[in-house]
């Protein structure tokens, strides 16, 4: 077996527990060597641990949605109209209340036809369903790059206005994830530089559409940049990317502060912390995607799921949104990385085929427990 450095809090569950429920239990993790069996009981028996010890106080009702990550910008031009219609389908049968789709410059910059019209078609059927709307778009390299923040905040801002004045989404997260952009375009910027984006493009989208809900997504490594977006009168909400067990202790930090700025929080992306073995010039999309598909990890994925449900539950948040959603219709054996184009093929296979996981009924069965009512409403509607 491949050994790697991996830092792990959980295994440690009073740390854990002292990240959860905001106490000091004096522990400070370090760093262990583990192994991929090791890395799975460490992880599953850490996950249960909590499971059990914060059940109890998980009374709140939650909204679910669900990531079409088939409809990413780089996949929409290949992706077959009716793979899209059929894996929305089963997110509906699921019983999901609204879906969530990360666009970015492509095709609105090119006009490319064929794809908005994909899209046209698509985000009209989320709708005749009766499901919300959630745009998260950002920054790929795949049909686009960029010289410098300008060139990207100029770009930016024209696919994003369109895409608000196009459908009229009931939340558009319009900065997601600074850093992690940052990382893509090649080059440093800097919070202030992505709080006048933010803000600049937030009042362009209220004025397009003064109903659409607005929202900035950060991850637990970038406090610095959630504290400037909680201070834009025009955001309605935080919403929150969950990796990571020791992310936690962050987000358990930001999520009070949120709500004393009279922001609303949620989690727009979440799944378990992939297994990896570290080499130079790997990217974080490359390791977030690692072995999502391995059926050796699905009762980890359905344990992720309980746990992540259980949390916003106690905290109280608006939502979820589990992210790599293939593992609803397909596991392997082996080369099941997320971004895989063999293994997303025998995902699409399994789409039409009608073919769900036991993940996928794990969730479903999550939603049952603990949907809120009227949660196909949009959440401003649920307000009123």
């Amino acid at each position: 077996m491949n050994k790697f450095r991996f830092t792990f809090f959980a295994v440690l569950i009073i740390l854990f527990l002292a990240m959860f429920f905001g106490t000091d239990a004096g522990v400070t993790a370090g760093k262990t060597t583990m192994t991929e069996d090791e890395y799975s009981q460490a992880l599953g028996q850490a996950l249960k641990d909590i499971i059990e010890k914060i059940k109890p106080r998980a009374k709140a009702r939650l909204i679910f949605r669900a990531n079409l990550f088939f409809a990413h910008e780089t996949a929409i031009k290949n992706m077959p109209l009716n793979i899209l219609k059929q894996k929305v389908d089963a997110f509906k049968e699921a019983g999901v209340s609204g879906v969530d789709i990360n666009m970015g410059l492509f095709p609105w910059l090119d006009m490319d036809k064929e794809a908005m019209a994909k899209y046209d078609s698509l985000i009209d059927y989320i709708r005749q369903l009766g499901l919300t709307l959630a745009l998260d778009p950002a920054y790929s390299y795949v049909y686009h790059k960029v010289t410098d923040f300008k060139d990207w905040t100029g770009k930016a801002e024209i696919a994003w206005t369109e895409m608000a004045r196009r459908y009229r989404p009931d939340i558009f997260v319009v900065v997601h994830e600074p850093t992690t952009q940052d990382m893509r375009m090649g080059f440093e910027n800097s919070v202030q530089d992505w709080a006048r984006f933010t803000e600049r493009i937030a009042r362009k989208i209220k004025e397009i559409s003064p109903h659409i809900r607005l929202a900035a997504g950060v991850h637990a490594k970038e406090y610095g940049h959630f504290k400037e977006f909680v201070k834009i009168d025009l955001l309605d909400y935080i919403s929150f990317d969950v990796y990571s067990l020791a992310g936690l202790k962050s987000i358990n930090r930001m999520i009070p502060e949120a709500r004393k700025a009279g922001k609303r929080v949620y989690i727009e992306e979440t799944w378990r912390p992939p297994y990896f073995v570290p080499g130079s010039g790997l990217s974080l999309d490359y390791i977030l995607a690692k072995g999502i598909g391995l059926s050796k990890f699905k009762e980890l994925d359905f344990l992720w799921l309980e746990m992540i449900t259980l949390y916003a539950s106690v905290w109280k948040m608006d939502s979820i949104t589990p992210f790599w959603t293939q593992a609803f219709f397909k596991y392997v054996e082996n080369k099941g990385d997320a971004l895989d184009k063999a293994y997303n093929l025998r995902v699409m296979k399994a789409i039409t085929q009608k073919e769900r996981t036991e993940t996928f009924h794990h969730f479903a069965k999550l939603i049952r427990a603990y949907q809120k009512i009227n949660a196909t409403k949009s959440q401003d509607q649920q307000t009123k």
